[in-house]
């Protein structure tokens, strides 16, 4: 398995309930001065290369943070908590 380069701030998962049909979310940024809308795929925003990694590190350990922490010791248990809790409005709901 390869290291992530992109490490997230905003998870995909989370990304992913803002999603239109096309799967896309819409990205807002500021070049210059205008503000710029977008679809964009979740997993090409809320990002920042390298965030999490280890400077000074070996090449297969500066992203041990990403791959063996944030993950699935914080992404994946949020994950499932999110669809737990998703689930039970749309069940409310009806």
């Amino acid at each position: 398995m390869s290291d992530p380069e992109k490490h997230h701030y905003l998870p995909v998962f989370y990304l992913k309930q803002w999603a239109r049909l096309d799967g896309r979310v819409v990205r807002y940024h500021r070049p210059k001065r205008e503000v710029v809308a977008h679809p964009i795929a979740p997993k090409n925003t809320g990002y920042e290369p390298a965030l999490y990694s280890l400077e000074g590190y070996k090449p297969e350990e500066r992203n041990v943070i990403e791959k063996r922490f944030m993950g699935p010791e914080v992404d994946d248990p949020a994950a499932a908590a999110l669809r737990h809790l998703l689930e039970r409005r749309a069940n409310s709901v009806q």
